[in-house]
């Protein structure tokens, strides 16, 4: 079982025909990884200007043409500042 190539928070481009038919609207945002299925990682993902999120393999992006962060990068992205934060939260007794 290898490590995913992509992480959450980086952009990839779909290959041509896959979800969309409109050329130049084929990137979009990692926003999950997936569990592998028959060894294949998926992803979940999402077009800017969508409410909504996809369903695409690794084998749907275009890697020539989309970027991977490097290890330290993803490092920073796991390790950086939280969406919460514990200042802003309530706690009821």
């Amino acid at each position: 079982m290898s490590s995913p190539r992509y992480r959450p928070g980086d952009v990839v481009v779909l290959k041509s025909g896959t979800l969309r038919n409109t050329p130049g609207e084929q990137s979009c945002r990692i926003m999950a990884v997936l569990p592998e299925a028959a060894g294949v990682h998926q992803y979940r993902v999402q077009f800017d200007g969508e409410g909504f999120e996809r369903h695409v393999s690794e084998g749907d992006i275009d890697a020539a043409a989309s970027k991977a962060s490097t290890p330290a990068q993803a490092a920073d992205l796991e390790s950086g500042t939280s969406w919460i934060k514990p200042g802003a939260l309530k706690i009821r007794k």
